[in-house]
């Protein structure tokens, strides 16, 4: 092992449109360079050491398959304190012997190793074989060896491992068809082979392509990210190359990636990565540039979307770009290993930024040689980085090889500053932000937030602010001590003082809250809700102590929950009336109505004492609840006491009420038996509700009756059908069935006898669907794993796990979810965001996750619903023109009201384009509020 004396420059860019700035930060751009070696007591010539590479945030691992301590070629592998690139161990297989290529590939979770020795004789010639180890103690836990081994299978030429599984690539085996290649999947903590569903509905058996031909080199390749499994095929048709994808739990193939270059024999496939929803394929005889100067694939793990082409312009003949890919933490690493590099033939590796495409910098070996084959293996975790150089020698011995170990590196944040703590507020003089809070996108991607004030502008440190997107850079909307007087006529020597509750659902215009001051305000009238449309001055909308004619004069005392549809012009208020003025009392004084653009109230048929329905359903309205919903259609739903038009006791219940027209009703009544009621089990209580966009409600109830007990008295209902989606006490239905075409065992996402305890929140999700956040009991449930959370597609009862604590994390060190902290739906098409703490190391405990619950067909793709890791904390970041940083910690705001509901037209953190807003806070003290898609 050696520290390089002469450190390369390495100039990270950011390429941000068309301006190119430049960083001269000695940590970030003048990374340490160390030179591991293996250890030997026999010769080390032509060992290659660095053939295959991994690394984690504790070890580093380097393949030396030609290793002779146990045998001529019998192989090893080496390894490394990632802290300080010390050497730890050497390991080799309980039975290595010569010619085994034990260390050809390797592949790390967390502290789990699994090595490829393709080259074994087993039972046949170069049938291969695959080892798993404990990595603390060197101790090998399992042999696995294929179901049917045969000679010239190359068992282990390609290997994959998460918490769960470990994915073996035999290329030469009898696949689909006789010498197609087959991949191999075991139990990864006990190293037993997993069968998978042979039924014969399945569209192709599992891990066998339908169009699988001799010679295509299945399993070259393998890249295993959650219950993703794509798999590399150079050599299909004629080397142009393909890709696979199956899901890993049930061996269905969900996509085949063809080579996007055409048949120009690529060899697209002969290397895969994948991490946070991204896969990066090489192709390394590509000829785009130049005769075999090669190429790299960036694709969208989910929708198989390609996103960018890479390649070396300066690239030439015979350089194999693409000869290894590794994607991890937004940072993509391209091996070229025949690249010009500091000598002819040298190699080289290229770091890109996985969010831009743009090239952060081009890594070169300080010493490198002609034909040393550096960029021949890479791998990228965090901030450090290790390629391998298979065939560099003269160190010691000649072709013995070598590993450069970098470190740190990093890339521009995956998402765009909105405003930064400590920075100057727009709009203001003398005055920065000084809390950033109550952030909400709209589905243009344009924001709007508040924020606290300090600085000699800021009134003492006590001014707060709404400031917005709408058109184009922040700007301010409305501040403490503005004068309102242009918003209106009744605002004349106005100002704002506390400002709150910012909405952004449309398009073009957000709300949000002021408290007034000035001439004429006091305590009747001191409240408003203001309007900022794009290109126009900020208006109000709705004030208190005004007179709303339509409700007889009436006036508002509080606004007890205002929102703002997403698809109608209407912004939708539950109130409370002050008593006396336009002859209110006691029993009319809650209601709810909907105002449009122009400040006009254009519903308000919902209130106190009105009659809702007709005939002998009909009911007159009692006290509102305090709360609606007003999501994406023109349909509110709302919760109120009432009673029988005909006399009797009051009660609670839930209705609808149309936007602007007649059609209202009543959706539920307490009292009343629960839809598939089997016994008496009664509505009892009402805790929550919203929409979906087809404006049925969603909602949870507290339920009552003798065969009610506080085991299950709590349930969730869509009034689509009046399907229970969750009940206390009752399991989760089941899941898809693998393949969609029946006959195979559907999956479960829960053990049978695990129950729901509590539903804690729940959203929408199209016309027909929901998420739900619940707690578990049940066998094997506790702290660790009782909250999860779940989509339900109610139109063909199917349910889908989406989380749960206690999950495994697709990352090198493969983590567990130990806790879910924060959620967020966008109600249109289920597209959701999760916060979560980590198990481990308090510096990498919290990451953020993404995905789709609607996404692709239900059954044979639900796999592409999971959540994908976008951002971790611990994760170091460089600009390329400001302070290398590493991320501290993350905070998602929820559009979930009191009682859990959300999707219900309160501001929304994520839109249905994938757009989040986020705050996040840096090592360097930063605190700042971004936005983009991760």
């Amino acid at each position: 092992m050696k520290t390089s004396p002469h450190l390369r420059p390495a100039f990270f860019l950011i390429v941000s449109l068309a301006l190119l700035l430049v960083a001269e930060r000695a940590d970030a751009l003048h990374p340490q360079i160390t030179k591991l070696h293996g250890k030997s007591s026999e010769s080390r010539a032509n060992s290659n050491f660095g053939s295959a590479v991994a690394v984690t945030e504790r070890w580093i691992i380097v393949g030396d398959p030609n290793h002779g301590q146990k045998g001529f070629q019998a192989g090893a592998v080496h390894i490394f304190n990632v802290r300080n690139g010390r050497y730890v161990r050497r390991i080799y297989g309980d039975d290595t012997v010569a010619g085994d290529g034990f260390g050809s590939s390797v592949a790390v979770c967390g502290n789990r190793l699994l090595v490829g020795a393709p080259n074994r004789t087993e039972s046949a010639s170069f049938c291969g074989t695959a080892y798993l180890f404990d990595l603390v103690s060197g101790r090998q836990i399992a042999k696995l060896t294929p179901s049917s081994p045969a000679a010239f299978d190359f068992f282990g030429t390609s290997v994959a491992v998460s918490d769960d599984f470990a994915v073996v690539g035999a290329p030469g085996a009898d696949g689909s068809t006789s010498d197609s290649g087959s991949v191999s999947v075991f139990d990864a903590k006990t190293g037993d082979p997993i069968t998978f569903s042979t039924s014969g509905t399945l569209p192709n058996p599992p891990f066998k392509p339908a169009d699988g031909a001799s010679g295509d080199d299945f399993g070259a390749a393998v890249a295993l990210c959650g219950h993703l499994l794509f798999v590399g095929a150079p050599n299909a048709d004629a080397s142009a190359g393909k890709v696979y994808l199956f899901d890993v739990t049930t061996g269905v193939r969900l996509r085949t990636r063809t080579n996007p270059g055409g048949a120009n024999s690529a060899r697209f496939g002969e290397t895969v990565s994948t991490e946070g929803g991204l896969l990066v394929v090489g192709a390394p005889t590509d000829d785009e540039v130049a005769g075999g100067a090669g190429a790299a694939y960036l694709f969208d793990a989910y929708t198989g979307v390609q996103r960018i082409k890479f390649t070396d312009a300066a690239g030439q003949l015979g350089d194999r770009f693409g000869s290894a890919v590794c994607v991890s933490g937004g940072l993509i690493l391209v091996g070229s290993e025949q690249a010009p590099g500091a000598a002819s033939g040298t190699g080289a590796a290229f770091l890109y930024d996985a969010a831009s495409g743009a090239r952060l910098e081009e890594l070169t070996a300080p010493d490198g040689k002609t034909n040393d084959f550096f960029g021949h293996a890479v791998a990228v975790c965090g901030n450090v980085a290790v390629i391998g150089a298979s065939e560099a020698g003269d160190d010691v011995e000649p072709a013995q090889g070598a590993a450069y170990f970098y470190r740190p590196i990093g890339g521009p944040l995956p998402m765009q500053t909105l405003a930064k703590m400590r920075d100057f507020a727009p709009g203001t003089e003398e005055a920065d932000f000084r809390i950033l809070r109550d952030v909400g996108i709209n589905p243009d991607g344009e924001a709007i937030f508040c924020a606290q004030l300090t600085g000699p502008g800021s009134g003492g440190g006590t001014d707060k602010g709404v400031w917005h997107t709408l058109e184009g850079p922040v700007d301010l909307a409305v501040k403490s001590r503005t004068d309102l007087s242009a918003v209106a006529i009744d605002f004349n020597n106005v100002r704002s003082t506390a400002l709150f509750g910012p909405v952004m659902n449309q398009g073009n215009r957000g709300i949000f809250q002021s408290r007034l001051v000035g001439t004429g305000v006091n305590g009747t009238n001191n409240l408003a809700i203001l309007q900022k449309q794009a290109s126009l001055p900020v208006s109000s909308l709705l004030r208190t102590g005004t007179d709303i004619t339509q409700l007889g004069d009436a006036r508002i005392q509080i606004f007890r929950e205002v929102l703002q549809n997403a698809n109608v012009d209407a912004v939708t208020v539950s109130y409370l009336l002050r008593r006396g003025p336009g002859g209110i009392t006691s029993i009319d004084d809650t209601g709810i109505l909907s105002v449009n653009a122009s400040g006009l109230v254009t519903d308000f048929s919902a209130r106190e004492n009105a009659t809702i329905g007709t005939g002998a359903s009909a009911v007159d309205l009692r006290q509102f609840f305090g709360r609606a919903t007003a999501g994406r259609g023109n349909y509110a739903t709302f919760g109120a006491y009432c009673s029988q038009a005909s006399g009797g006791p009051s009660k609670q219940g839930l209705f609808y009420d149309q936007i602007g027209n007649s059609d209202d009703g009543v959706t539920a009544l307490a009292m009343t038996l629960i839809p598939d009621a089997t016994g008496e089990e009664f509505y009892r209580t009402f805790t929550g509700e919203t929409n979906t966009s087809d404006t049925r409600s969603i909602y949870r109830a507290v339920l009552t009756g003798a065969d009610v007990s506080g085991a299950n008295n709590e349930g969730l209902w869509d009034e689509d059908g009046y399907y229970q989606i969750f009940r206390k006490g009752s399991g989760v239905a089941d899941g898809p069935d693998p393949d969609g075409l029946g006959g195979d065992e559907p999956i479960r996402p829960l053990d049978e006898n695990v129950v729901v305890n509590r539903i804690l929140k729940f959203w929408p999700v199209g016309s027909n669907g929901s998420i739900a956040l619940v707690k578990l009991r049940g066998p094997g449930v506790n702290a660790s794993n009782d909250c999860a959370l779940f989509f339900c597609d109610s139109t063909e009862n199917v349910y889908v796990k989406l989380m749960r604590e206690g999950d495994s994390v697709c990352d090198w060190d493969c983590p567990k979810i130990r806790n879910i902290q924060r959620v967020e739906v966008n109600p249109q098409d289920g597209r959701y965001a999760i916060v979560v703490g980590l198990t481990g190391g308090a510096a990498r405990n919290q990451a953020l996750f993404t995905g789709m619950a609607r996404f692709g067909l239900l059954h044979t793709q639900s796999a592409l619903r999971m959540p994908s890791m976008k951002l971790r904390k611990g994760t170091h970041y460089d600009s390329g023109y400001s302070q290398a940083t590493t991320l501290r910690s993350i905070l998602l705001d929820e559009s979930t009201d009191r009682t859990g509901a959300g999707g219900k037209g309160l501001k929304q953190s994520l839109n249905n384009n994938g757009d989040l807003v986020l705050s996040l806070q840096f090592n360097n003290g930063a605190k700042e509020l971004v936005i983009g898609n991760p």
